[in-house]
């Protein structure tokens, strides 16, 4: 079985959170108020790290409504801290280029860690862990501030030139 994490949403209000495992609770750090949902990342990378396992997320917010997941610790490397050096190894280098900009307006360039389905009603939601961080999916996008322009370009060779198609 599984260890069952159940984060409840005690008030919507606050973001304020209660967090078990198995049952068992899992406090906040000495010192804190308590668990918020900005903490809601963290608890969870730090326990699926801890316990170097899959675990099953249950999230239960305060209008009723669960969200149920799986998470995954992150891989253990075996091999180069520094994947940017590294052939095809998760690391991109090279020169992304895009169109349909507005001259001047500043473009967020963007290292894709994670890509996921829209739900039935539209909408996305991401879990993010910091193995998402260390482990890139291999895609840089361009988004224009201003425009709205979004320009993607996928992992290649070290060194190769990337232009993106404006979407």
């Amino acid at each position: 079985m599984l260890p069952h994490v159940i984060v409840t949403v005690t008030d919507d209000q606050t973001g304020a959170l209660d967090v078990t495992v198995d049952q068992q609770p899992v406090n906040p750090p000495a010192g804190s108020e308590g668990w918020r949902r900005d903490d809601l990342a963290t608890i969870l990378d730090t326990l699926t790290s801890e316990r170097d396992q899959p675990l099953r997320v249950e999230v239960r917010e305060s209008d009723g409504s669960r969200f149920t997941d799986i998470l995954t610790p992150p891989r253990r490397r075996s091999g180069p801290s520094d994947t940017s050096q590294a052939p095809g190894a998760g690391g991109f280098r090279g020169i992304v280029t895009g169109a349909g900009f507005i001259p001047g307006e500043q473009v967020t360039v963007a290292v894709a860690v994670l890509t996921t389905s829209a739900g039935p009603t539209g909408t996305a939601r991401a879990w993010l862990s910091l193995a998402h961080t260390t482990q890139p999916a291999g895609e840089v996008v361009l988004i224009g501030r201003i425009s709205g322009t979004v320009t993607t370009a996928t992992r290649g060779e070290p060194g190769d030139r990337h232009d993106g198609a404006a979407q």
